[in-house]
């Protein structure tokens, strides 16, 4: 079992101005890479490690990790960071990862996805950043942006745009 100190997750979201608009406003990354190298994929250290690095990209504070191997083959595994998570699904046999980071504060999920898109060897990403726990009319999510990239970062067209 692993055991987070609440109280800095808790710290980290209510802290000084330049955090969390009243605790609840974040940026929520969501990812798929496809094309990935299987062996890559495949193995729980270098996937621990590419995520570890992800996190410290973006400008996150890692707490805690659970990674979990998975028979015949494929990873699931989570870094809980202070400002909140970064979670990771893979399907070697597929080339194809799924990830989901979720922040708040002055950290950088796109900074994390470099570092994502180049460690698994992806060949293209889809991404969508998703607003969270905002106020205000209009509700509480907003998708900001969803675009496709390939391996050399050329922005592809807005999925279902031309």
């Amino acid at each position: 079992m692993v055991e987070v100190d609440i109280a800095v997750i808790v710290t980290r979201k209510t802290g000084p101005a330049g955090g969390c608009a009243v605790g609840t406003f974040g940026q929520h990354l969501l990812a798929e890479y496809h094309g990935c190298e299987a062996d890559i994929l495949d193995d729980q250290d270098r996937i621990r490690a590419l995520i570890r690095r992800a996190a410290e990209a973006a400008g996150a504070n890692v707490v805690a990790e659970v990674y979990q191997p998975f028979a015949p083959h494929g990873v699931s595994g989570v870094a809980v960071i202070e400002e909140s998570h970064l979670s990771i699904h893979t399907w070697p046999e597929r080339g194809y990862a799924a990830v989901d980071f979720y922040t708040c504060g002055d950290c950088v999920a796109e900074r994390g996805h470099a570092v994502l898109l180049a460690g698994l060897d992806a060949q293209r990403a889809e991404l969508m950043m998703v607003h969270r726990g905002r106020r205000g009319p209009g509700g509480s999510l907003h998708v900001d942006s969803h675009r496709q990239e390939n391996r050399a970062s050329e922005q592809l067209p807005l999925v279902g745009e031309g």
